[in-house]
């Protein structure tokens, strides 16, 4: 994941000048920054803790959903976020999963989550 960071703080950077749009550009900029601080700071993205909660949306096509934990507040998953993407095809409203918080492009997520047996 850090190398793919990299790479994205990398190639933001090469299309920072071709932006029009000043507040795009200062954004741009603000994010790559912290891709590339945090990356070479070695900042881990992601909790060790490890929280609990229940799926409560699907989009089965698009291959996402929302959980939401334990204090009531939704978490965003991708497919890849499971501990074992096969278990995508078995996830089910109100199932029972356990997970960390990471990040993804959009921001805070879901991760490493995990179907409760």
């Amino acid at each position: 994941m850090k190398e793919k960071l990299i790479k994205g703080a990398y190639v933001g950077k090469q299309h920072i000048d071709s932006m029009e749009d000043v507040d795009i550009r200062k954004r741009a900029i603000t994010i790559t920054t912290w891709l590339t601080q945090t990356t070479s700071n070695n900042i881990s993205l992601r909790s060790e803790q490890l929280l609990q909660g229940h799926v409560v949306r699907l989009a089965v096509g698009q291959f996402y959903g929302f959980i939401k934990a334990e204090d009531g507040k939704e978490w965003f998953f991708h497919r890849n976020d499971l501990q074992n993407e096969t278990d995508w095809y078995n996830v089910r409203i109100n199932d029972e999963v356990r997970f960390s918080i990471g990040s993804n492009a959009s921001g805070p997520c879901a991760v490493d989550v995990v179907l409760s047996e």
